[in-house]
């Protein structure tokens, strides 16, 4: 992981124990899941469970902003991983020019990555592909 990502990162280690009440643990998952993922679309429905948003504006906000960045952390994943796709088919046609490569890792239209990932697909060369793209 480069180290430009570590403030992405958390870690969150918790000790179940020895309970006798499965239904306990079960409920913990179920909050922590709902918490790490909150691109889900039933994130709001999942912690309303645990917590009153409506009696609080600030809080209120903090979910919206907390469900926003969770699917833009998810979209740009999902643009780095086209990119790479893109690199990976194009290398394997022969050497990707460091210019044509910075372009493709700096592009962030999804739609214009989806074409890139086809024409990559087809192309014949890197060269093909640079002309098209």
């Amino acid at each position: 992981m480069r180290e430009a990502d570590y403030d992405l990162m958390e870690l969150v280690v918790v000790r179940l124990g020895s309970s006798d009440c499965p239904q306990e643990k079960e409920e913990l998952f179920q909050f922590l899941t709902a918490l790490f993922y909150p691109h889900r679309a039933d994130f709001r429905e999942r912690m309303e469970r645990y917590i009153d948003f409506g009696s609080n504006p600030e809080l209120e906000k903090e979910v919206a902003d907390m469900t926003g960045l969770g699917w833009s952390i998810l979209e740009e994943g999902r643009t780095k991983g086209k990119a790479e796709d893109i690199l990976d088919l194009l290398a394997d046609l022969g050497s990707i020019p460091a210019e044509l490569s910075r372009r493709i890792c700096a592009e962030e239209d999804a739609e214009k990555l989806r074409r890139w990932l086809k024409l990559a697909a087809r192309a014949d060369s890197v060269e093909q592909f640079a002309e098209r793209m």
